[in-house]
């Protein structure tokens, strides 16, 4: 017989909190997309059900391992863009650790020497930019759940650092939302 999706649920949550593999841990957060694209008048519970574990597999935001984190940025930016309804109870929670893995992280910097030359690979890159892809969404789906101060200084901060002309488009892009979404929180934080 199929398996019920309130207990499929239940052991996806289980697995993500469970498991010592990060690779199961990632794919885990990363399958929960998967289960809200399934037709939802065929499962009209499965936003009932979700909810019941939304921040079981949003803790996995502070999980040490990157390829974690950034799986379940993924999913959370997936989610705020298709279930908002779904992130919006929890936002408060999760909003500080987004805005903490917008900032460079020098243990996430590796040097690799190439004969007398040395190269810095910034193995962070992707989570940064996977965590402005997060809040630029969050301004479409979520406004009105944003503190708009914290929200328009890490933006304002993600400009400072040194980073790839993407990551630098997707700032000033973020930016350009802002001011269109929010103009009052532009005008409050341009002293700055």
């Amino acid at each position: 017989p199929p398996m019920d999706l309130g207990v499929a649920l239940e052991k996806l949550a289980a697995s993500a909190t469970a498991s010592d593999v990060p690779h199961t841990r990632s794919t885990v957060v990363s399958a929960l997309k998967y289960a809200i694209t399934s037709d939802v008048t065929a499962h009209p519970e499965i936003d009932a059900l979700l909810a019941q574990h939304i921040g079981t597999f949003f803790d996995l935001l502070k999980d040490k391992e990157t390829s974690v984190r950034h799986a379940t940025l993924l999913t959370f930016n997936y989610l705020s863009s298709h279930r908002p309804a779904l992130v919006r109870p929890v936002l408060a929670k999760y909003l500080p650790i987004l805005y903490g893995e917008t900032a460079q992280k020098p243990e996430l910097i590796t040097v690799v020497k190439l004969g007398p030359f040395e190269h810095k690979v910034d193995n962070g890159l992707i989570l940064r930019q996977a965590a402005y892809e997060c809040m630029y969404t969050l301004l479409d789906t979520c406004l009105a759940q944003l503190d708009l101060t914290a929200f328009t200084k890490t933006a304002y901060e993600g400009l400072k650092e040194e980073a790839s002309l993407d990551n630098k488009a997707l700032k000033l892009l973020l930016l350009s939302k802002l001011t269109q979404r929010a103009p009052l929180a532009i005008l409050a934080a341009l002293e700055q």
